[in-house]
C-alpha cells in the first residue's frame, strides 16, 4: 500500500497467514475487551474462514497503523483498546471507513478475498480523505 497525505497517517499491510492465533500472540495485541470478543467468535464463519484468525489479524493491522502514527507503542497494544469497532465481514475486497468513537479514524482494507488485510489510520479531527484503488492486472 502506498499513502500519500498532508497530514499525518498510519498505514499496515499484513498478509492473514503471517498472522498467529495463539494465545501468546493474541494476549499481546488484543486489551482484555477484545479478548472477550475473540473468545466468544466461533472457530470459523460459513464459508471456512477462521474467524478468530481474522479477527487478530484485522486489530493487529488497525493497531500496528496507529503505532506507525506515532499514537501507540508495540509494547501497549494490548493497552489500546479497539473492541468497540466494527469487525466487518470480510468476503468480498472493500474498502470500509471505520468511526472509531477514539482519537483516531481508519478505513478497513481487505484485498483479495481476505488474503491481505490493511488499514490507513489518521487523527480523528483531520478531515479531507480521499481513497482510490488500483487493481494490477486487470484491463479497465
Amino acid at each position: 500500500m502506498a499513502a500519500v497525505s498532508t497530514f499525518d497517517i498510519g498505514v499496515d499491510v499484513e498478509t492473514l497467514g503471517s498472522i498467529p492465533v495463539d494465545s501468546d500472540f493474541s494476549e499481546n495485541v488484543l486489551c482484555d475487551a477484545e479478548l472477550e470478543i475473540f473468545n466468544k467468535l466461533p472457530a470459523t464463519s460459513s464459508d471456512g474462514a477462521s474467524l478468530k484468525q481474522l479477527y487478530v489479524a484485522r486489530q493487529w493491522v488497525r493497531k500496528e497503523a496507529i503505532v506507525k502514527l506515532g499514537g501507540c507503542s508495540l509494547d501497549r497494544l494490548s493497552k489500546l483498546d479497539l473492541g468497540e469497532l466494527y469487525f466487518p465481514d470480510f468476503s468480498l475486497d472493500t474498502f470500509q471507513r471505520i468511526n472509531s468513537g477514539c482519537d483516531y479514524a481508519m478505513i478497513d482494507i481487505s484485498i483479495v478475498n481476505r488474503v491481505c488485510l490493511g488499514a490507513l489510520v489518521w487523527r480523528g479531527e483531520t478531515q479531507g480523505i480521499l481513497l482510490s484503488a488500483t487493481k494490477e492486472g486487470r484491463n479497465p
